[in-house]
């Protein structure tokens, strides 16, 4: 694989990621409350899986296989850390 291809599939994803992690931070700052920033963790984890496996040139059936999962696993858990955790004092 060329450092073309790494880096426009690298690309996309480190750019939202570091804008999603950078408003969780500014919001810390402002709430000194860090509750939010586990949630934005998981939901960059499994959006980087779900935009890999639309942009990675691999067979199909395996791309769509660790997008569905990553997806599902990153949504699951960014759920359920913003109900449980999200408004309530930090742990």
């Amino acid at each position: 694989m060329s450092l073309d291809a790494i880096l426009t599939l690298v690309l996309p994803g480190l750019a939202g990621c570091v804008t999603v992690m950078v408003l969780l931070w500014l919001r810390q700052t402002r709430t000194r409350n860090a509750t939010a920033v586990d949630v934005g963790w998981s939901a960059c984890v499994g959006g980087l899986a779900v935009l890999y496996a639309l942009l990675a040139t691999t067979p199909s059936v395996h791309r769509w296989m660790v997008g569905l999962c990553g997806g599902v696993w990153g949504a699951r858990l960014a759920w359920h850390l913003w109900s449980d955790r999200v408004g309530k004092t930090e742990d």
